[in-house]
C-alpha cells in the first residue's frame, strides 16, 4: 500500500478556510456594523442638535412667560387706575350735586307764598317736604321744578291740609324728584 501524506495538502486548506471565514466576518462588519456605526454617530448628533433646539425654545417660553405675567399685572394695575379716575370724576361731577340743588331750590321757591321744611337727597333722588299757602302755590313749585334741566321727574306724594294756632288754613306737601346723571 501507499501512503501519501496529504497532513500538509489539509493545513494548508485549513488555512484557506480560515482565511475565507475571516474575509466573510471582516465583509460582514464592513457591509453591516460601520453603516450602522455611522448612523448611530450622525443620529445621535441630530438628536443633541433637537436637544439644544428644544432647550432653547423652553428657555424663550420662560422669558415670555415671565412677561406676560407682568403684563397682566400692569392690565390689572391699569385697570385699577382706570377704575379709580372714573370714581374719582364721578366724585368731581356730583360733589357740586348739594350746592346746585340747593341753588335750584332757592330759585324755585315761591317767595312768601311758601317754605321748605326738609330736603333729603340719596342717589340723585331729591325728598322735598314744605308748607304752603294753597295749593295753585304747590302746582306752580312743582311747574318750576319740571322746567328745570337738573330735574328729570317730579312726582307728588301728597297734600294734606293743616290749621295753624292762627287758625290760618296752610298745605303740607311732600314731593320725590329724580335728578338727571
Amino acid at each position: 500500500m501507499i501512503r501519501i501524506n496529504l497532513l500538509s495538502h489539509s493545513r494548508k486548506h485549513a488555512k484557506d478556510k480560515n482565511k475565507s471565514g475571516l474575509t466573510i466576518i471582516l465583509s460582514f462588519f464592513f457591509i453591516l456594523i460601520l453603516p450602522l456605526i455611522y448612523y448611530y454617530f450622525s443620529f445621535n448628533g441630530k438628536v443633541s442638535f433637537l436637544n439644544d433646539r428644544i432647550e432653547s425654545a423652553r428657555t424663550k417660553i420662560n422669558k415670555l412667560t415671565t412677561i406676560n405675567n407682568e403684563i397682566l399685572g400692569t392690565k390689572e394695575k391699569l385697570e385699577s387706575f382706570h377704575k379709580r379716575i372714573n370714581r374719582l370724576q364721578h366724585l368731581e361731577y356730583t360733589r357740586y350735586n348739594p350746592v346746585r340743588l340747593l341753588s335750584k331750590m332757592t330759585d324755585t321757591v315761591i317767595y312768601q307764598r311758601m317754605c321748605l321744611e326738609s330736603l333729603f337727597l340719596a342717589n340723585n333722588v331729591v325728598d322735598i317736604k314744605g308748607i304752603a299757602m294753597d295749593e295753585n302755590t304747590v302746582v306752580e313749585f312743582i311747574s318750576r321744578l319740571e322746567e328745570d334741566d337738573f330735574i328729570r321727574a317730579v312726582n307728588l306724594k301728597s297734600i294734606k291740609k293743616r290749621l295753624d294756632e292762627k287758625k290760618m288754613m296752610f298745605k303740607d306737601f311732600e314731593i320725590t324728584c329724580y335728578l338727571r346723571q
